[in-house]
């Protein structure tokens, strides 16, 4: 996994599924506040942009709970028709998907 970005709050990464075919981010926030969400509004603005120049035009957010769906929405994913996915702890997770 390649960490993208990171504070004392939250941290951003990629990674490639040989399951999926596809690159996946991964997000894991400690705590949720308006002025974190606006920081981090901006870097997922900044990351997109490198990866586009990688040739990454794709990428998927899976998801545990409605919540966590939710948040990748607010930030330009979008929902992926019939969009569930299971993962390998066994668990059917939503899955959103944004072009960069």
């Amino acid at each position: 996994m390649e960490l993208l970005w990171k504070d004392s709050n939250i941290s951003y990464s990629l990674s490639f599924s040989p399951e999926l075919n596809e690159w996946i981010t991964h997000v894991d926030a400690k705590t949720i506040t308006p002025s974190l969400l606006k920081k981090y509004r901006k870097v997922v603005e900044l990351t997109n942009l490198k990866l586009k120049e990688r040739g990454i035009t794709r990428v998927f957010g899976i998801c545990e709970s409605k919540k966590e769906r939710k948040f990748n929405l607010i930030f330009g994913y979008k929902e992926v028709p019939g969009g569930i996915v299971l993962t390998d702890d066994g668990l059917l997770n939503y899955l959103t998907v944004m072009e960069t």
